[in-house]
């Protein structure tokens, strides 16, 4: 790739950013490039699916990191819970949650990966409401 056709792509995903009010470029703009990275018609399918993967890998990232917190808490659990184990890993639950929420937030992701996402967190919403709801009394004490 030239760095005439790099720089076009830059100011073309700039653009795509600042045109939905963001000051910063997002995965959620690579969809642009899908209509710059060919050359000729049949190139078209393979720039769509390279550009596809972006989402890919991002909800990819998001299930892996909630596959922690759920092993964080399976692990707990077969230990044995005490208050402070079960508060570390609701801590971390709390933690992963907030990160998928606000990846959710600032990525348009297709549909359905919004619902392999969404999936994978009501999981882990089922094993936060076990484990809180066990140690609630005890958790609340020390708060």
């Amino acid at each position: 790739m030239s760095d005439r056709k790099l720089g076009q792509w830059q100011r073309a995903l700039q653009a795509s950013a600042w045109l939905d009010g963001r000051a910063e470029v997002g995965v959620e703009d690579f969809d642009i490039i899908a209509f710059m990275a060919w050359d000729s018609a049949k190139e078209i399918d393979k720039a769509r699916s390279i550009v596809g993967s972006c989402d890919l890998e991002l909800v990819q990232g998001l299930i892996r990191k909630v596959d922690e917190a759920r092993n964080a808490y399976m692990q707990a659990r077969n230990q044995g819970l005490d208050a402070d184990k079960a508060g570390k890993v609701l801590d971390q639950i709390i933690a992963t949650a907030e990160h998928v929420n606000d990846a959710l937030q600032r990525y348009r992701l297709k549909p359905e990966s919004k619902r392999d996402v969404a999936r994978a967190v009501k999981s882990l919403h089922k094993d936060f409401e076990a484990l809180y709801s066990k140690f609630q009394p005890a958790l609340a004490e020390e708060g």
